[in-house]
């Protein structure tokens, strides 16, 4: 799975990402595989595992789209964790 975050200042890009798990502004949080269901959320906080590490990234006003293996992130600012 790729993941795409575009901010005001800055995108960044990972590829062969493994597990994604997403919090939402209610921190209620679940799970996206390879060629879920396209959809358009909110979120708060991202977690994936790319090259045997955890990254958490703390996203402010995003939204994701995602289509097959593609997720696009859109934030305002940004922030690892």
């Amino acid at each position: 799975m790729n993941i795409n975050i575009f901010c005001l200042s800055s995108y960044l890009n990972y590829n062969n990402v493994k597990i994604v798990k997403i919090y939402n502004k209610n921190n209620n949080s679940y799970s996206i595989m390879n060629n879920h269901i396209s959809s358009i959320k909110n979120l708060k906080i991202i977690i994936f595992y790319y090259v045997k590490n955890t990254i958490k990234i703390n996203l402010i006003n995003g939204f994701y789209i995602q289509k097959k293996n593609n997720i696009n992130i859109i934030c305002k600012n940004y922030e690892f964790l």
